[in-house]
């Protein structure tokens, strides 16, 4: 078995699973160390948000090889990890415990446009425009 060739999607699927423990740990109101850290800090929240979606989304991608939907220049893997933090978000409207929040659905949009395989090149180009 190549390793190398398994590993992005040894990556994804267990930062997909921590994400899923933080999220289950919310939904059922136990206290997990990482968001009582997150409560501590100011827009510890929204930094969590953009930062873990924003690397799933990446760890996605590079495990989907960093391919793009047909036709657009939109990568698969930020694409589906958007739709599932969306949804996330609407069964937040589930629990008591639990705040729906449309700023933390735009936090994940932003993380996941930062860790977006687009994004580097992108900023290449303009860079390159400018100076040139």
């Amino acid at each position: 078995m190549n390793i190398k060739k398994h590993l992005p999607k040894a990556v994804f699927f267990l930062f997909f699973t921590f994400i899923c423990y933080i999220i289950y740990a919310a939904d059922t109101n136990n206290g997990f160390w990482l968001m009582k850290v997150a409560e501590k800090i100011k827009y510890g929240d929204k930094i969590g948000h953009l930062v873990l979606y924003g690397l799933l989304g990446m760890f996605l991608n590079i495990a989907l090889k960093n391919r793009m939907i047909h036709n657009t220049k939109l990568p698969l893997g930020s694409v589906i990890v958007l739709i599932f933090a969306i949804a996330e978000e609407f069964t937040q409207l589930a629990f008591e415990t639990r705040t729906f929040d449309y700023i933390d659905m735009l936090c994940d949009v932003i993380g996941l446009g930062i860790f977006s395989p687009n994004l580097v090149e992108n900023l290449k180009k303009s860079m390159s425009r400018l100076t040139s």
